[in-house]
C-alpha cells in the first residue's frame, strides 16, 4: 500500500474522501487529529495520526544508543580508551571506540542478533585492533625469510 496521494485535486474521480488536519504535523508529540469526510460531505470519523514504523529511523536511534553506550564504556574502561586501527586496513584509519562502533553498525556487520554490532565491535577492538600512537610507534614487520643479501 502506497498511502495517500496528496497531490491530486478534489475534483478527480479517484478522490473518495477529504482529510482535514488539526494540530501540527511533524510535531514532537505526533498527536495530530484528522477528520475524514466522504465526497458527499458525510463525516467518516475523527482519527489520531500515529507514527508509522520506519526501519531507517529505528536503526538511527539504535545506532545513537550504541554510540552513547560506547562512549560511556570508553570513559569508564581503560581497555576501550584511546585510538586503534585494524591491522588489515592498509590506510591505518584510526578510530576511538565510539567511532569503531559507528563504523561497524554503518556497515551492517552486527548481523540479525541483539547487540550483535556491539559484541562484534568489542571483540575486534580487544583482540584484533592495534593501539595507535602512529607518531611514536615503529611498525613491526614479521617475515619468514629475513636473511639479508649483500
Amino acid at each position: 500500500m502506497n498511502g495517500f496521494d496528496f497531490l491530486g485535486t478534489p475534483e478527480t474521480p479517484e478522490v473518495i474522501f477529504h482529510m482535514f488536519f488539526g494540530g501540527l504535523l511533524n510535531s514532537e508529540d505526533l498527536k495530530s487529529q484528522v477528520l475524514l469526510y466522504s465526497i458527499g460531505g458525510q463525516l467518516l470519523g475523527k482519527f489520531t495520526l500515529r507514527w508509522a514504523w520506519d526501519p531507517a529511523w529505528a536503526r538511527r536511534q539504535w545506532q545513537k544508543e550504541l554510540v552513547v553506550q560506547a562512549s560511556l564504556k570508553a570513559s569508564n574502561d581503560e581497555r576501550f580508551s584511546g585510538m586503534r586501527y585494524h591491522p588489515t586496513d592498509i590506510s591505518k584509519s584510526r578510530y576511538t571506540f565510539p567511532e569503531w562502533i559507528q563504523f561497524i553498525t554503518q556497515n551492517g556487520w552486527g548481523g540479525p542478533f541483539r547487540l550483535g554490532a556491539q559484541a562484534l565491535a568489542e571483540h575486534v577492538w580487544l583482540h584484533e585492533c592495534v593501539d595507535s600512537d602512529l607518531d611514536n610507534d615503529w611498525l613491526q614487520v614479521e617475515c619468514t625469510d629475513c636473511s639479508m643479501q649483500d
